[in-house]
């Protein structure tokens, strides 16, 4: 059956430099329902977003990979990530390729 989650987060960051400020963040993940092989892998796709009341949108996080459930308490994801950051009223792309590891108890 298909996973989906909504993550929705939200900080105060304090910086000596510029002003205080609030950051909203926003995360739908989808996690297919395929499973590859014995291993319970299965892809998925993910998209963050970044918003600062006197910015807007301001980052970008596109995710797209492999999840591995390896049992209840332990899951891998091998992933891409296309990263776009507004700076100076322009958006700029990373291309980031990673592994993440996960227990949990």
């Amino acid at each position: 059956r298909w996973g989906v989650s909504n993550r929705i987060r939200a900080a105060y960051h304090i910086k000596e430099t510029k002003e205080k400020t609030w950051v909203f963040r926003n995360r739908l993940t989808l996690i297919t329902p395929l499973r590859v092989t014995k291993l319970c892998i299965s892809p998925y796709i993910s998209e963050e977003v970044f918003f600062k009341r006197d910015e807007g949108f301001f980052q970008s996080r596109f995710v797209a990979g492999l999840i591995t459930l390896y049992s209840r308490n332990f899951t891998s994801k091998l992933f891409y990530l296309l990263r776009s950051d507004k700076k100076e009223g322009r958006w700029r792309r990373q291309n980031v390729a990673g592994l993440h590891f996960a227990f949990s108890f």
